[in-house]
């Protein structure tokens, strides 16, 4: 009862009396006020955990039931017939009576300790439904932002590399426009650093939660948050052509990676339909392939593993190039036969050093 607030009203002094003593001798008492009838205001009984509702004078008792509110634990000991008790208990759900016994306080402070343990619970069950609605909307806030991350990361992939190829090839622009294509790619690494830490930050919840993903085996939490390698056989006294075949549903992507790879010498080709692979593969003999994972029809893993599983293309190195980007992606990716990970969005150094490590 720590914390808790009594009000006992009533116009018998000694009742007061009696029973704020019988109150103070307990180890936790409740902060009490005594008032009387005439000093009461109805608007007062929300300020109190628990109305004890006593002898009041001149038949004032309905008076001042009639000002509290059905929601207000009270405990009556105030003399009532019948009839009017159960009148009161079905407008009053809440009420207690105690007769005016021989123990009658020890009766009233025991109920009392149940009735403030019960306004208690009360009081927590609506806090934690109010916490409920509210992180219930932060939920929703979260899941939105979790759905979007492919469409964000493609999207901040292209500012990115556009404004880095801008950079690279600046050709007529000012020295204003080159200003502020500088400050483009300058905030667009920063919101890359935001969009990492809310990847770590999803990764490390579902890690709590202990959810699995389909085809998902548990990973290392030692490798690089951006790229990962498998080791490749030696490529000494051999000859390499720099050609890179990039598959991607998203023709921006292919073409923000084309410009990148272009301006450092390779020979880059791309495709949209993950479907025509094999058959591109054949015709081109590309040296490496980078491959997005979410596509329609046939996911960069299902292609991985299939070329993998191939004796005609297994030799090619393949990097899986996606937004998903949590360890058990990467770990899946990995067990399907990918030689490299890069995650995005990737930044023209991220991409080029993964590439190189093959061509």
């Amino acid at each position: 009862m720590r914390n808790a607030s009594v009000v006992i009203l009533t116009d018998d002094s000694e009742f007061a009396r009696m029973l704020s003593g019988c109150w103070h001798t307990e180890r936790h008492a409740p902060s009490i006020t005594v008032l009387n009838s005439n000093h009461w205001k109805a608007e007062e009984s929300d300020a109190y955990d628990l109305v004890v509702l006593g002898p009041v004078g001149d038949n004032r008792l309905a008076e001042v039931l009639r000002s509290l509110e059905p929601s207000v634990a009270i405990i009556l000991c105030a003399p009532t017939d019948s009839g009017e008790m159960q009148q009161l208990r079905s407008r009053y759900p809440r009420l207690v009576q105690v007769p005016l016994r021989e123990d009658w306080t020890q009766t009233l402070v025991l109920v009392a300790g149940e009735s403030l343990q019960r306004v208690r619970a009360g009081r927590q069950a609506k806090q934690a439904i109010s916490r409920a609605a509210k992180y219930e909307s932060e939920a929703i806030l979260g899941r939105y932002m979790s759905e979007m991350t492919h469409s964000v990361s493609d999207a901040l992939t292209s500012i990115l590399g556009n404004a880095e190829l801008l950079l690279l090839e600046p050709g007529q622009l000012s020295a204003q426009s080159l200003n502020q294509i500088k400050t483009v790619h300058n905030m667009s690494l920063r919101i890359h650093e935001i969009m990492q830490r809310f990847s770590s930050l999803a990764g490390e919840m579902r890690h709590a939660e202990k959810a699995s993903q389909a085809e998902t085996s548990p990973a290392p939490e030692t490798w690089p948050p951006t790229c990962i390698y498998r080791p490749w056989r030696s490529l000494e006294n051999s000859v390499v052509l720099k050609k890179v075949l990039i598959v991607d549903d998203s023709p921006a992507q292919v073409k923000l990676m084309q410009g990148l790879l272009d301006h450092e010498g390779y020979q880059s080709f791309g495709l949209n339909d993950p479907r025509r692979i094999e058959e591109t593969i054949a015709s081109y003999h590309p040296s490496l392939i980078l491959l997005d994972v979410v596509m329609p029809e046939r996911n960069g893993f299902q292609v991985c593993r299939e070329l993998k599983g191939s004796v005609e293309f297994q030799s090619i190195p393949v990097i899986l190039v996606s937004s998903k980007d949590t360890p058990s992606d990467k770990y899946w990716g990995e067990q399907q036969g990918a030689d490299a990970y890069v995650t995005k969005p990737f930044t023209r150094e991220e991409l080029l050093r993964a590439v190189k490590r093959f061509v």
